[in-house]
């Protein structure tokens, strides 16, 4: 019995060498590219290889080389280890992470600068040493990326009510447009409304929710004016001033929420 574990041993490696000596190798059964993550800075990628390992022993942490193209122009290149034991006698994933920044981006091409996404081709091997021989298996995959693009906000009504002498209620009606190719959510978004140089107080905004990729939706956002001078001005009928807005808080994407920094 105590020769068992070592004649099982010696059995799997005779067999995988045998694997090998038939022409038996390991091959990337497939290639996918996922974004991990999306900000205002960059973007971050992960490509997952599926890979074959036809012998009855692990196949201890592969090394590959690839290089990514991005809109035909070449953009990075490298070389690492692969963070990853393929398992025996069936299939593995390894992982290659990517980070693209916009700024590397708008270098590349001036013509990526309006982009709001780009196309991508990876390729490369992974170089796999098993049972005494080595391996470079051929890897390639094409895809298209998006760019985080801001949604703009265009104000199409104000209305003013509840006026005194001490302060007036002031809604405004502001369409958001997505210009993305995916949906945004905005419901912890905040807003900071200006109207001339006096800030609104106690800014509110109704509930719009998703707004579809290259789609629009309408929030009416409510504030406070207490500003003597400004009051004034509304009771002599003049206007206040452009109105101007600047989002806060964070910006639901599929990709995960993006913080945009300030508070309302």
């Amino acid at each position: 019995m105590k020769y068992a574990w070592l004649l099982a041993s010696l059995a799997a490696l005779l067999s995988g060498a045998g694997c090998a000596a038939l022409g038996v190798r390991p091959e990337i059964q497939d290639v996918r590219g996922r974004v991990t993550s999306i900000d205002m800075q960059g973007v971050s990628l992960t490509f997952d290889v599926d890979v074959k390992n036809p012998y009855p022993v692990p196949l201890k942490t592969p090394n590959f080389k690839y290089g990514l193209d991005i809109d035909e122009n070449p953009f990075v290149t490298s070389g690492s280890a692969a963070n990853v034991d393929l398992p025996a006698a069936t299939v593995g994933t390894a992982s290659l992470p990517v980070q693209i920044r916009y700024a590397d981006l708008w270098a590349l091409a001036a013509s990526l600068r309006e982009s709001k996404e780009f196309k991508y081709r990876l390729h490369g091997a992974f170089l796999v040493t098993a049972l005494g021989e080595s391996f470079e298996l051929p890897l390639e995959h094409e895809g298209t990326c998006p760019v985080l693009r801001l949604p703009r906000f265009s104000v199409k009504d104000v209305d003013v009510s509840e006026a005194s002498l001490s302060s007036a209620r002031i809604d405004v009606d502001v369409e958001v447009s997505n210009p993305n190719v995916f949906s945004i959510d905005s419901r912890q978004l905040g807003y900071v409304v200006h109207m001339g140089d006096v800030q609104l107080g106690g800014v509110t905004a109704s509930t719009l929710g998703e707004v579809a990729a290259g789609g629009t939706g309408l929030v009416t956002l409510s504030g406070e004016l207490t500003a003597k001078r400004a009051l004034m001005q509304l009771a002599r009928g003049a206007s206040v001033g452009n109105v101007k807005l600047r989002p806060t808080g964070s910006l639901g994407t599929p990709y995960g929420a993006v913080e945009l920094g300030g508070s309302p």
